[in-house]
């Protein structure tokens, strides 16, 4: 079965891969910043090792408290935001653009992909 983009948009699949990716930036950007490899990391976080590679394998299901405890230990402040998903698909709509192919014409329809959470 092939699913459109407003498919995709009201899959909670689709919201909980995005954290996760930003969970996995985070804490790779973090382990690179701090020169650090997993076992350190693990150390760092007062966690397993094997938690650790569950983290970023996104092999692991967060509760909010952990995730929140993850992220501060790290640096960084969770922010959580709800929006109608009826304005999400609506906004993602909007964001497509007209994208010129090499064969003189243009291709439309080509979702803008942002992140969910931005890493310093």
């Amino acid at each position: 079965m092939i699913m459109d983009r407003m498919d995709i948009l009201q899959r909670a699949s689709y919201w909980l891969a995005g954290i996760e990716l930003d969970i996995y930036q985070v804490a790779e950007n973090f382990m690179r910043t701090h020169n650090m490899n997993r076992k350190q990391f693990a150390s760092f976080l007062g966690v397993s090792q094997s938690y650790v590679t569950q983290l970023l394998c996104g092999e692991y299901n967060y509760s909010l408290t952990k995730l929140v405890e993850l992220s501060m230990k790290m640096g960084f402040a969770p922010t959580v935001e709800f929006t109608a998903i009826d304005n999400v698909i609506q906004s993602d709509y909007i964001k497509n653009v007209d994208v010129f192919d090499c064969n003189g014409g243009f291709e439309t329809d080509v979702p803008i992909v942002n992140s969910f959470l931005t890493a310093a």
